[in-house]
């Protein structure tokens, strides 16, 4: 039957001249004729999603599989089906039958940087030579060369030149000085890919600089990639996490502080306003009012001793003069 179990086939993308042959399929019959013809026949053949008529036919009395219609790669790379083959007896045998579809250099690169509604870039005027100002960025639907794509500046003045320069595999615009004057600056960009013939598209990008308000130079923009974005975090919980400890550790000596204060408030009112005892023993604070009231009475009492004493003084030199004046006054009358 089949000389082959499988058969693969290509077939270029887009090709609208009615039918397109793709390969064909042998079936022998070993019988004597008229038993020995072959009839060949798809098997559940793939369809169109547009309109639902059959991708690809085979002819019934040689095998040649020719395809219905235009094929598109981007949207089915490779079909794969059944042929059969059987004899006037209806002895029958299947294969196994892959197309793939070649890509044909049939789309034109697409800009998504820049692209309106984002077709401008603001960055500040501090820079070094070979700093990475904006990056752009296009995709082509095609496959292999044909969706390689590369980048290109188109009508280049030469304030533009003097300012930038562009990286035409990567799509890096960088700076070509270590200073540059504030303004806009228009740069014309085309993006083309590695096809034959090779197909391109151009754009406009604004590059708006302005005046940094910092005198730190830094880079004036984060680039798409991870690895830079990944680096700005590591600086961010670099900076941020010194803080944190510190903010930490005042919270903590602030806490231990209001802890120790609490602990003193208490120990304080367990002194002062203790309840009195069950037994009648007197409390704390009236063994303090008791106490005042004790060292009142021995301040009095003192004090009344101190007078006395000195009423004792001030009343003994006059007796003294007054006996003298009594002993002159007899001598005298002798």
């Amino acid at each position: 039957m089949f000389t082959h179990s499988e058969y693969e086939f290509s077939v270029d993308e887009e090709q609208s001249s009615g039918e397109v042959f793709v390969g064909q399929v042998v079936a022998v019959d070993r019988d004597l004729p008229p038993y020995n013809n072959v009839i060949y026949t798809l098997l559940f053949p793939p369809f169109s999603v547009h309109d639902n008529t059959p991708a690809f036919r085979i002819i019934a009395e040689n095998g040649t599989i020719v395809a219905c219609r235009p094929l598109d790669r981007e949207v089915t790379g490779h079909f794969r089906f059944s042929a059969q083959a059987c004899s006037p007896t209806n002895a029958c045998s299947t294969a196994h039958v892959t197309v793939h579809v070649t890509d044909i250099n049939d789309h034109a690169p697409v800009f998504l940087l820049p692209a309106s509604p984002n077709d401008s870039v603001s960055v500040t005027d501090n820079f070094r030579r070979g700093d990475v100002i904006t990056r752009l960025v296009a995709t082509d639907d095609d496959v292999g060369d044909n969706g390689r794509v590369g980048y290109q500046l188109v009508d280049v003045d030469r304030v533009v030149d003097f300012y930038f320069r562009l990286n035409d595999v990567t799509g890096d615009i960088l700076a070509r000085q270590d200073s540059m004057a504030t303004g806009s600056y228009t740069l014309v960009v085309a993006a083309v890919d590695a096809g034959t013939p090779p197909r391109r598209v151009q754009s406009a990008l604004t590059i708006v600089v302005n005046i940094s308000t910092s005198g730190e130079l830094r880079r004036p923009w984060v680039a798409v990639g991870g690895s830079d974005n990944l680096t700005v975090v590591i600086v961010i919980v670099g900076t941020s996490l010194p803080v944190a400890i510190l903010l930490l550790a005042a919270i903590a000596v602030l806490l231990r502080s209001r802890r120790r204060d609490e602990r003193a408030a208490v120990t304080s009112r367990n002194v002062y306003d203790s309840k009195p005892s069950l037994d009648g023993v007197v409390s704390s604070q009236e063994y303090a009012t008791l106490s005042r009231g004790r060292t009142t009475t021995k301040l009095a009492t003192a004090a009344a001793s101190n007078t006395n004493n000195l009423v004792q003084l001030r009343s003994t030199p006059t007796s003294s003069l007054t006996r003298l004046d009594i002993n002159n006054a007899r001598s005298s009358q002798v």
